[in-house]
C-alpha cells in the first residue's frame, strides 16, 4: 500500500477514534444531566436552562473565535475537552455541596461543551477531507461515533442504579481526557495549523456576523439551522414532559434516557454508515428534502397517538436523521467555501444559532403555555417542516452552483 493511500486511511481512523471519544462522553453527560434536572426543577424548567445555555454559549463562541485565530483547531479541541472536564468537576462538586443552581449549571455545562468540542472537530474536517471523500468518510466517522455512544447509553442505567446518576457523571472524565491525549498524539499527522492567522480591526463577533450576512449561500442555510433546531427542540421539550410523568423515580428516568438514546444510537449508525450510499442515490436536495417529509409524518403520528411511546418514535426519528445523513450532507455543504466562512462563519451557525435556535424554541413554548396553547406545539412544529422543505430547496440551488466555482478552482 502506497503512503498515498495509506494517508488518507489513517486520517479516517484518526478522526473516527477522536469522534468515538466525544460522542461517547456524551452517553454520560445527556442521561445524568437530563435526568438530575427533571428530578429538581421539573420539565417546566427546562426553557429557562435553553436560555441560560444560549448565553453562555454566545459566550464560549467569542472565546472559540478569538482562539482560533491563533491555534490550530487540532490543538483547540484538545485543549477544550481538558477544559470541559474541569468544569464539570466544579460544577459536580457545587451539586455535592447543594450549591443553589447547581443543577442549572451542570446542564448548561453540558449544552455548551458538546457543541462546542463537536464543531470544533467538524470545522477540523472541513478543512482537510474533499467533497468527494467526504461523501464517504463522513457517514464512517459518525457511525463509528455512535458505536461508542450506544455502548455508554447501555452502560449508564446500571452504573446510576448501582452508584447514583450524579457518580455515573465522572465517566465523561476518561473520554474527554483520551480525546485531549490523542489530539496530542494525532498533532504529527493532522494538519497543525492555525485555519485563519489573519486578524481584523472588527471584534470576533461581529466579524463572524459580517461574514454570514455578506454571503448568500450563509444566510438561508443560518435560517435552516435555525429552523431545524426549533422543530426538534420542541420534540424534545414534548419528549420530556411527557417522560417526566411516565418514569417519576429519577434512576429509573436516567435508565429509560440511556436506553431511548441507545435505540438513537443504534439506528443512527446504520444511516450513518450507509450515508454515503443514501446521499448519493438521493442527492444533497433529496436528503434535505426527504428529512423533513419522513419527521412530519412522525409527527402526525404522535398527533393521532399522544403517547409516551409515540413521542419516543418521533424522538428517536428526529435524532436519528439529524446525527446522521442530515449531519453529513451540511458539514460537506462547508468544504466548498473559504476559510472565514469555515471557521467563523461555521461557529455562528452551528454553535450560537444552535443554541439560540434552541432558547427560541424554549420561549415559545413559555408563550404557548401562558396562553394555554401547548397542546398544540407540535402542529407548529409541523410547519416548520415546510419551512424547511422551502429553505432546503434554496441551499441546495446555491450549492450546486459553489461546487462548480470549487471544482474549477481545484
Amino acid at each position: 500500500m502506497t503512503s498515498q493511500t495509506q494517508r488518507p486511511t489513517l486520517k479516517l481512523v484518526q478522526f473516527s477514534i477522536l469522534q468515538m471519544c466525544i460522542i461517547a462522553s456524551y452517553g454520560f453527560a445527556r442521561p445524568v444531566t437530563d435526568s438530575l434536572f427533571l428530578q429538581h426543577h421539573t420539565s417546566q424548567n427546562l426553557p429557562k436552562v435553553f436560555l441560560l445555555s444560549a448565553v453562555a454559549t454566545a459566550l464560549a463562541m467569542v472565546a472559540y473565535n478569538h482562539f482560533n485565530t491563533r491555534y490550530s483547531l487540532l490543538r483547540l479541541l484538545g485543549a477544550s475537552a481538558l477544559v470541559s472536564i474541569v468544569v464539570m468537576l466544579l460544577c459536580l462538586l457545587c451539586y455535592h455541596l447543594q450549591v443553589p443552581g447547581s443543577v442549572y449549571m451542570l446542564y448548561v455545562w453540558r449544552e455548551v461543551y458538546m457543541i462546542l468540542l463537536v464543531e470544533i472537530f467538524w470545522s477540523l474536517a472541513d478543512t482537510l477531507f474533499s467533497i468527494k471523500t467526504a461523501r464517504t468518510s463522513y457517514g464512517v466517522v459518525l457511525g463509528i461515533g455512535s458505536m461508542g455512544g450506544f455502548l455508554i447509553n447501555l452502560l449508564v442505567g446500571p452504573l446510576s442504579a448501582a452508584y447514583g446518576s450524579k457518580m455515573a457523571l465522572l465517566g465523561v472524565v476518561p473520554c474527554l481526557g483520551l480525546c485531549a491525549f490523542l489530539t496530542w498524539k494525532f498533532s504529527k499527522s493532522l494538519d497543525g495549523a492555525p485555519v485563519f492567522v489573519k486578524k481584523s480591526k472588527k471584534s470576533i463577533g461581529f466579524q463572524s456576523l459580517a461574514v454570514v450576512k455578506n454571503s448568500k449561500y450563509l444566510v438561508p442555510l443560518l435560517f435552516l439551522i435555525a429552523v431545524v433546531q426549533i422543530s426538534i427542540s420542541l420534540v424534545d421539550l414534548q419528549f420530556n414532559t411527557i417522560l417526566e410523568v411516565s418514569y417519576p423515580d429519577v434512576d429509573a428516568r436516567t435508565g429509560m434516557i440511556g436506553r431511548v438514546h441507545a435505540v438513537i444510537d443504534v439506528l443512527a449508525t446504520f444511516l450513518q454508515f450507509f450515508a454515503g450510499f443514501v446521499i448519493k442515490l438521493l442527492g444533497t436536495g433529496g436528503v434535505f428534502v426527504g428529512i423533513p417529509l419522513f419527521l412530519g409524518t412522525a409527527l402526525l403520528g404522535f398527533i393521532a397517538f399522544p403517547q409516551f411511546l409515540s413521542v419516543a418514535l418521533l424522538k428517536i426519528s428526529s435524532k436519528c436523521f439529524d446525527y446522521s445523513i442530515f449531519r453529513a450532507s451540511k458539514e460537506m455543504l462547508y468544504i466548498p467555501l473559504n476559510q472565514l466562512e469555515k471557521t467563523q462563519g461555521k461557529a455562528l451557525i452551528d454553535i450560537l444559532i444552535y443554541r439560540v435556535a434552541k432558547s427560541s424554541a424554549a420561549l415559545l413554548m413559555i408563550f404557548l403555555i401562558a396562553i394555554q396553547f401547548s397542546n398544540y406545539t407540535m402542529h407548529i412544529a409541523l410547519c416548520l417542516m415546510v419551512i424547511w422543505i422551502l429553505l432546503a430547496v434554496t441551499i441546495v440551488k446555491r450549492y450546486k452552483s459553489v461546487v462548480d466555482l470549487y471544482n474549477e478552482e481545484s
